[in-house]
């Protein structure tokens, strides 16, 4: 029942995103819709001429409405047409926008464009396109990557607007490890990393607000990754086929993203100054007014509690309005106002633990396990960085806690070790990591095995 709610939930959702056209028209060189937002969306050119310049606004029946996007194989096998000029307006080229154009030598795309769809330009004939040494760009949206697809690390260029649809596609198991994305992108387009298998690495900036559909599909090898609060879009199946991923971010839009598709999701705390109860960068005046609002129990829009205790008491008073009064008037105070951070909500970053969403429950998970999942619930795993006792291997994981589907969880009495070419199984007895360490095939190996990191840990609290 749980599951088709969350479907429903996500079918009114993708159907509140998308532009839905309510009127459609035809002028002697255009056919276009008008969407629920008094935009445009060019859906076919059927003109004669060679030299073609899109306006930046069409006649409607609610008035003249502006010229946002170019639709999906709107200008599709026009190979009359040898160039385009797109006006400001225009932020969208659909996919397949112009396949088959094969004698367009020449496009003028604005800055306004910041999405250009998968195969947006194929078979078409361009020229003088800009470049730098590794991407060729069509305005400021890259367009096609000019090295391996297989390279280790990926960077795209301080200003670069958009990431274009199917840029990195390829087949499963290969493509490239890291990927830098710059504060200025604003879109990735859909298909744009879909099967980078061997993805592990997406150091996204604070600017990207959509993520197209499949944009991170089939990336089986991500295990995090952190979007920042711009992010306001996010389309059907951007992570499809991720087993292992888990969402970190800040952003209620990516939170309830992650819990209808049942992604795993770890908010991250937001950071205020001690003293700045209005959350605006600043400790002023105003800020002692909202604290003697929070300290009257009069509600307060935006007070934020955590920066108004000064004190530390975990009590909002007058006290800390004072105190806050006298910093203001370069009097004797407590320490730390206007200087030290203060963590609110979410994961603390410096905390040893992150609490993790997992859609049916939540769980309290140390910051160096990972986790896989699997038909049977999810198996939690510590990755350590020492020798086996037997096989002399680095980096094998200790399986520790298995999670059931039926929100029940268990601490394993075992741990299995993962390391070498043998599979071996260690059987601890809690706390104090003595035990006996079987191979495969259930020969023993040691009569008492001592924990190789000191004292095993294997709580969890699951809510």
């Amino acid at each position: 029942m749980k599951k088709v709610l969350c479907m429903l939930i996500a079918a009114v959702l993708m159907s509140a995103l998308m532009i839905i056209p309510v009127n459609a028209y035809s002028n002697n060189m255009f056919d276009y819709v008008v969407n629920y937002d008094n935009t445009i969306r060019i859906t076919s050119y059927h003109g004669s001429y060679t030299n073609v310049t899109v306006p930046s606004q069409l006649n409607t029946d609610s008035g003249v409405c502006p010229v946002t996007a170019i639709g999906k194989r709107a200008f599709e096998n026009c190979t009359h047409v040898k160039s385009v000029t797109l006006p400001d307006t225009v932020t969208t080229i659909g996919e397949g926008a112009f396949w088959g154009c094969s004698n367009l030598t020449n496009i003028t795309v604005p800055d306004s464009v910041t999405e250009i769809g998968q195969s947006a330009f194929y078979e078409t004939n361009l020229q003088n396109l800009r470049e730098d040494d590794s991407f060729v760009y069509i305005g400021k949206v890259a367009y096609r990557y000019k090295g391996d697809l297989n390279d280790e690390e990926i960077r795209f260029s301080d200003g670069t607007l958009g990431i274009a649809g199917g840029i990195f596609y390829v087949s499963r198991y290969s493509g490239p490890r890291t990927v830098y994305i710059p504060d200025s992108v604003r879109t990735i387009g859909d298909w744009a990393f879909r099967g980078c298998g061997v993805l592990t690495d997406v150091q996204m900036g604070s600017g990207v607000e959509k993520l197209g559909s499949q944009a991170f599909g089939f990336c089986s090898s991500l295990r995090s990754l952190t979007l920042p609060l711009s992010v306001v879009d996010i389309r059907y199946g951007a992570f499809e086929e991720c087993p292992s991923l888990t969402l970190f971010s800040k952003s209620e839009n990516v939170h309830d993203y992650a819990l209808i598709y049942e992604i795993p999701f770890v908010k991250l705390s937001e950071q205020y100054l001690l003293g700045d109860a209005d959350g605006n960068g600043e400790v002023d005046i105003c800020d002692a007014v909202i604290i003697q609002r929070l300290a009257a129990m009069i509600p307060s829009e935006n007070g934020i509690e955590e920066a108004a205790d000064i004190d530390h008491d975990d009590d909002i008073t007058v006290c800390d309005a004072t105190l806050l009064q006298c910093f203001l008037a370069d009097m004797p105070t407590v320490d730390g106002i206007a200087s030290r951070r203060i963590s609110v909500g979410g994961t603390d970053p410096d905390a040893p633990y992150m609490t993790v969403d997992f859609g049916r429950f939540t769980a309290d998970v140390p910051k160096n396990w990972v986790y896989e999942r699997s038909e049977n619930g999810f198996f939690f795993f510590e990755a350590y960085n020492h020798d086996h006792p037997e096989t002399g291997s680095d980096g094998y994981l200790c399986e520790i806690l298995s999670v059931m589907p039926e929100d029940s969880y268990m601490v394993l009495p075992f741990a299995h070790y993962l390391g070498g070419d043998d599979y071996y199984s260690t059987y601890i007895q809690y706390p104090t990591g003595m035990g006996i360490i079987e191979d495969k095939t259930g020969s023993q190996k040691m009569q008492t095995a001592l924990k190789q990191t000191g004292d095993f840990e294997a709580s969890v609290i699951v809510k």
